[in-house]
Parts: structure tokens; sequence; C-alpha cells
């Protein structure tokens, strides 16, 4: 099992996303530095099922990559929550996701974050990941940079 870390405004950002979008799947994108996951940024989900799945657009995701260049940072992977169910990866979740990309699912009803859950999946396989919240240096979510993702 990998350790993934997090810093505490990011996880906090996430949590707030996911129960402002309630009974809809909040997603975002996460960048960072290998296993250390310093900047998060909630962009539309454009699913036509949103209460039940998630999906961004190519110009977020085009946009996602861009800023990564632009701050010398890595996409690491996307975040998405999984409204009154488990942190757990739906079919759905696995047989679209990116191998190698790390994917933070939260647990979310109405009034709070229930938990968050890290994984790696691909289609043959599916492996959690051990997250680590904690403060560390680097944060650019204390200024939301409007130039991520429109």
């Amino acid at each position: 099992m990998n350790v993934i870390y997090i810093n505490e405004s990011s996880a906090s950002a996430i949590k707030t996303s996911a129960i402002e979008r309630f009974p809809e799947e909040c997603c975002g994108f996460l960048w960072g530095q290998g296993n250390h996951i310093l900047v998060t940024k909630e962009v539309k989900n454009i699913a036509g099922n949103s209460e039940e799945a998630f999906r961004v657009s190519h110009l977020d995701y085009q946009a996602a990559e861009e800023f990564a260049d632009r701050n010398g940072l890595s996409l690491l992977g996307v975040y998405h929550s999984h409204p009154n169910s488990p942190a757990i990866p739906s079919d759905q979740d696995i047989k679209h996701a990116i191998p190698y990309f790390i994917n933070l699912i939260l647990s979310v009803t109405m009034f709070e974050s229930k938990e968050i859950r890290c994984w790696h999946m691909d289609r043959k396989q599916v492996l959690e990941n051990k997250l680590k919240i904690k403060e560390y240096g680097n944060n650019l979510n204390s200024n939301p940079a409007k130039t991520i993702c429109g």
C-alpha cells in the first residue's frame, strides 16, 4: 500500500465542494509532486446523470495539464464524491479510470463528508492507498487561481 499525502486546506476544499454539490457528484483535479497532493480545483461535472456519475470536459482536462506545466507541478489525478454511498470505486469509476492517476473518492451526505479514500485503478486492478492529511508548504489553494480551469 502506497502512502499519498494531501495538505489540510486541500482536503478541506474537497470536502466543502462535496457538501455544496450534494446530491450531485462533485469532481476536480489534483496537482502536486510525487505522492504529495498540493493543489486541488473543482471543475464542472458534465455527466448527464450527475447524481450517479462524474465526467470532466476535454477543455478542463487540457487546462489542468497546462496549469501543471505553468506551475512546475504534475497532474496527479482526480477527485469526486459519492453522495449517500461509500468511498469505494463503482464499476463506472473502474471502467473509466485513467491508469496511474490518483483517485480520491469522498463519501458524502447532505450535511457532512463521511470519509475520503484514495485509490489507483485500471480495468484490471483496484488498489487502495493510505491517505495522510497534513499541512506543508507550497499551498496554492490558499489563493485559488482563476487561471486553473476557467
